[in-house]
């Protein structure tokens, strides 16, 4: 087997990448959390007289969540690659096998 080290990983295409999977996990969530979650409290009666609230946090939760979580995510990622690019040559990278 043949083994090579990750000595660098490249700090904006990694973030770019890692942010972009986690806002389309974020999307899907939203729409699930959306479509299935926020109606059901909708048949407590104390929430009854705020349905029209519940109309404008389902739509907004599917546009803010993704938004939020992929700028989070490209920022914690971005730093990750920083760190891992300063630790590597002196900790020594991750070694993977290929065949």
């Amino acid at each position: 087997m043949e083994e090579r080290v990750i000595r660098a990983v490249p700090a904006l295409p990694y973030a770019l990448i890692v942010a972009a999977i986690s806002g389309i996990l974020s999307f899907v969530i939203a729409v699930i959390m959306a479509a299935i979650l926020l109606p059901m409290m909708t048949v407590m009666p104390e929430v009854r007289p705020t349905l029209g609230i519940f109309a404008v946090l389902r739509i907004a939760m599917v546009i803010v969540l993704p938004i939020v979580s992929f700028i989070t995510t490209f920022i914690s990622a971005a730093i990750f690659a920083v760190l891992y690019n300063f630790l590597a040559p002196r900790i020594g990278g991750i070694r993977l096998q290929f065949e």
